[in-house]
């Protein structure tokens, strides 16, 4: 008879604990069984006599109570418990007791070497209390879901309100004739189911007691889980808030540097582009919406995704517009060269258009004024923008002083 534990339960490792135990104390033969009990022969020997009975009954309490006892005090694990600490010796032996062990229909069945020896066999009946009973059917539903003592009954007939089943044993008598001694044969079978029995009994309110500690402890770390957990969220919260700041910050100065950059373009440039960057800005506010929903459920971890990838694409847009305006620069520069040049080549004929008496007078030096203009009209950088702007100075310049040159000549 062997136990099988009970499956998925929300408490493993105490079933498992005492599974363990049961499967060393119970599925195990009883390998050191005290089969033989001797008696003083006061009266003949035989197979019925009280004091047979008696010897048989010594033998089976006495061997429950050793193997039971010898399994609790080997399994250190579960001897170690809370649980375990107050089954003893004497709770064994007080069960063990409890039970009452009569022999019936006693035979003898042979006669051997002039009558010193003599084979028996009997009816052991057990009247069992019904506390052991409930106690170790408690304990076999908890641990097999088995509301019964089947692996007792296996070998225990029921004949209400008694347990039973056929032994034999054998009585040998002394050489002095003065003691006789009992043999039970095949002790582990008789005897097992009863340590079996006993053991279950004896395990109801440890067991018990046991699934609360582990209920308790389960409860607790549940709890500690549920602690550990939540301020594990408020921590990732913090720290997600932190980090959408962070990437707010340089979102903030990404579009600070593109629109800086943008409002720097000649105006020529930026009417050319416009239609092409009001599509872009569209776009990439549509394709960053829609990477934050993909990359998470939780709305700040989107809104990091978003702002993450605005920034990826107004750095990805800076350049384009730098590359895009570099090439359309040089031609604005060339077209700007050309109106500084018919400026100034009206300059030189407004200068030479003067009449002499007037030009003297004027004392007017294209040289120095040219000069002067560039002083004025001098960039400190020699970007695209800043030579546009000095060129539209110097265009500027010309004009103005051509204009005026011209009101001095004769029409």
């Amino acid at each position: 008879m062997c136990c099988r534990p009970r499956q998925n339960s929300p408490y493993t490792t105490t079933v498992s604990t005492v599974k363990e135990f049961l499967m060393k104390t119970i599925c195990l033969p009883i390998l050191a069984a005290l089969a033989l009990s001797a008696c003083n022969n006061k009266n003949p020997a035989s197979c019925s006599s009280e004091e047979t009975g008696s010897m048989i009954e010594k033998i089976v309490r006495e061997n429950v109570e050793k193997q039971v006892y010898a399994a609790l005090e080997n399994n250190a694990e579960l001897r170690g418990t809370d649980a375990m600490k107050d089954l003893n010796i004497d709770k064994i032996r007080n069960m063990a007791a409890s039970i009452k062990i009569k022999l019936n229909d006693v035979r003898t069945m042979e006669k051997i070497s002039g009558g010193n020896t003599m084979q028996c066999r009997a009816t052991m009946q057990l009247d069992i209390p019904d506390d052991i009973i409930s106690r170790a059917t408690a304990t076999n539903n908890l641990l097999n879901n088995k509301n019964s003592v089947d692996f007792f009954e296996l070998d225990y007939r029921r004949e209400a309100p008694y347990y039973s089943r056929e032994i034999g044993y054998n009585i040998q008598m002394t050489d002095d004739n003065k003691t006789f001694i009992v043999s039970l044969n095949n002790t582990n079978t008789v005897i097992e189911p009863i340590k079996a029995l006993v053991t279950f009994a004896l395990l109801k309110d440890p067991l018990n007691n046991a699934l609360k500690e582990a209920r308790a402890r389960e409860e607790a770390e549940r709890e500690q889980e549920r602690i550990e957990n939540e301020q594990a969220a408020i921590e990732a919260e913090s720290k997600l808030a932190a980090e959408l700041e962070e990437a707010k910050a340089k979102q903030k100065a990404a579009l600070a540097e593109i629109n800086a950059y943008w409002n720097a373009m000649p105006k020529s440039v930026q009417d050319k582009l416009q239609a092409e960057q009001t599509a872009w800005n569209s776009r990439q506010k549509a394709e960053c919406e829609q990477r934050g929903k993909d990359v998470s459920d939780n709305e700040t971890e989107q809104k990091i995704e978003q702002v993450n990838c605005s920034i990826e694409q107004v750095n990805a847009r800076l350049s384009e517009l730098k590359t895009i305006q570099s090439a359309m620069s040089e031609d604005l520069i060339k077209d700007a060269k050309k109106k500084a040049k018919k400026a100034y080549d009206r300059l030189v004929l407004a200068e030479e258009a003067i009449p002499e008496d007037i030009a003297a007078q004027l004392n007017f030096k294209r040289a120095v004024f040219e000069k002067q203009a560039m002083s004025q009209c001098e960039r400190q950088n020699n970007d695209p923008q800043s030579q546009l702007a000095e060129i539209a100075c110097l265009t500027k310049a010309f004009e103005e002083k051509a204009k005026e040159l011209e009101g001095y000549s004769i029409k």
